[in-house]
């Protein structure tokens, strides 16, 4: 195609036909191996698309919040229970927001009560240190929250949202 596109239908054929069959024979060969790429790539592809979109509907049917932070405190991916449990629109956080981001948004919808910057850095903190940080989240439409922060190896950590509301209601009627 290169060769088409640089010298010409004409002079193409010139070559072809002038030199030995071997020419052609590796021009050939060659013609068939770049398709036999191409219709690997296209295949590898669409397998790729097909895994990607039900590991994200694996995701998104979890009951739980789920949020990924990496190491540099930027979101990898978030499910959409954590959209609706904090009242964030797609369009409020996205992969590559940072830690500090979120948190100023949540403060934006009301769903985060603390100093950002103190939070962050207390968790950061504890991130670092390896340890698994758990604690109840109480929002002020009375629903309550059970978050629990992985660290990860690599420094980033994994963040789990349960909404545990009616669990808590249960044990107060049993008390």
């Amino acid at each position: 195609l290169t060769a088409l596109a640089l010298f010409g239908h004409s002079d193409v054929i010139y070559f072809l036909t002038a030199y030995s069959g071997t020419v052609l024979d590796i021009t050939v060969a060659a013609v068939f191996a770049l398709c036999g790429t191409v219709a690997l790539g296209i295949m590898l592809t669409a397998r790729q698309t097909r895994a990607l979109t039900q590991y994200r509907t694996a995701v998104d049917s979890m009951p739980q919040g789920l949020c990924m932070f990496d190491a540099s405190e930027r979101l990898v991916i978030c499910n959409s229970h954590y959209f609706e449990m904090y009242n964030l629109a797609l369009d409020d956080v996205r992969p590559g927001s940072t830690l500090s981001e979120v948190l100023l948004k949540r403060v934006a919808k009301g769903t985060f009560s603390r100093d950002p910057e103190e939070y962050r850095k207390q968790f950061l903190a504890s991130v670092h240190e390896g340890r698994t940080i758990t604690h109840e989240v109480k929002q002020g439409s009375g629903r309550i929250l059970l978050v629990t922060n992985h660290p990860m190896k690599d420094g980033g950590w994994i963040g789990v949202h349960e909404d545990i509301t009616q669990r808590r209601e249960a044990e107060d009627e049993r008390v």
